[in-house]
This record gives C-alpha cells, structure tokens and sequence, in this order.
C-alpha cells in the first residue's frame, strides 16, 4: 500500500530520506489460518517477498521488508474468538512490540516505517484495533511511522447502533469490553495515513 516515508520526520542533514523499514501485516478471517492457505489473505502473506517476524525471537536484523502473519481470532481463542474476538488483543499487542523494537533499534535515526496492514473479516477488524492501540504508541515510533489499513469487508460483530446507544461500559470510557465495534468507532487520534475499506457486493 505504502512503500514510502513522505511524512516521517527521520531526515539527514541534507533532507533526503536515509531509509525506510516496510513491515506489512496480516490479519486472517475468524476461521481461516494463515498457513495453510485458504483465502486470499494467506496467499497475500505467502507471496510477500519479505522476513517473516512473526515469532518474536527473530530477529529483524537489517532487513528493509518485513511481515507478520495472524491466523483468525476463532482458530487461536476458540469459540470466544469466533463470537466475541478474542484473540485480537494479543495480535496486536505482538505487532506493536515489534514496532516499538524497530523505533528504538541503533538505526532508528535513519529509518522510517512504513506499515501497511492488511485484514479479512474480524481480521479487518484486528486491523483498527491495532491502529487504535498505536495511539499511544511511543513518540520515537509515532515519529517514524506511515500506517496504511486495508480492510476485506471488516465484520466487528455488533451493530453500530447496538456499539453507541446499548454498551453502557463505553459511554463510560471502556470501549471495547461489551462490543467489539465500540472500540474502533472512533481512530480521530490514531496515526492512520491511509485506509481502504472493500466490501463484497456479490456473492
């Protein structure tokens, strides 16, 4: 989605862009592994041409591309994934963490990180979460960071209705634990560059 850094702030004294880091990221449908392939997305994240940080003991090293891959919220939590998402929480939280390792690496003053993130489904879903979570991502990654969402018919699992006007937790300042939905309504404080939602018309 994003291959360049025009935004970010990491320049040399001459101006020009030293570096960028790209990590694009994979979020599967409720049901759907990431590997073995059986949707798009997974065969998305197989084609990618980049490291693959997934595992949080790889080391990212001096690769300029890299990816992470998730299978769906119902494969890794079960039945409570497949109905209420969990599971979401923790993928996002690994995909943080990495990114706050690459803005704090000895290169960082050279790097900026585009971020491109691609979902399916409540995989979509994983996607806004993630982006609503980089809110308080720390300034040295805020600095550096171009995220881009792509999101494959996002399903949060709560009517918006049901999101604003029934989730009394929300309207208290806790969204997100009733409804899935309540807690990505609103990305006005979250660093998003770009997002493309698709949304299938035809069977």
């Amino acid at each position: 989605i994003f291959n360049d850094a025009s935004h970010c702030v990491c320049m040399s004294t001459s101006g020009a862009h030293e570096g960028t880091t790209t990590i694009t990221v994979f979020f599967e449908g409720t049901a759907n592994p990431i590997l073995p392939v059986v949707t798009q997305i997974g065969e998305l994240f197989a084609l990618c041409d980049a490291l693959d940080v997934t595992d949080p003991q790889v080391a990212a090293g001096e690769a300029s591309h890299l990816k992470m891959g998730f299978d769906g919220c119902g494969v890794v939590a079960g039945l409570p994934g497949a109905l209420f998402a969990f599971g979401l929480a923790p993928q996002c939280d690994a995909v943080v963490a990495r990114l706050e390792a690459l803005a704090s690496s000895s290169e960082a003053c050279r790097q900026c990180l585009s971020v491109n993130v691609l979902g399916l489904s409540r995989g979509g879903i994983a996607a806004l979460q993630l982006a609503k979570k980089l809110e308080s991502a720390s300034t040295a990654l805020r600095d550096r960071l171009r995220l881009a969402l792509l999101l494959f018919d996002p399903v949060p699992g709560n009517l918006v209705f049901t999101a604003r006007h029934l989730d009394f937790l929300a309207a208290v300042g806790m969204p997100g634990v009733l409804t899935t939905a309540s807690g990505v309504l609103d990305l006005s404080a979250s660093p998003v560059s770009s997002v493309l939602a698709v949304y299938p018309h035809e069977p």
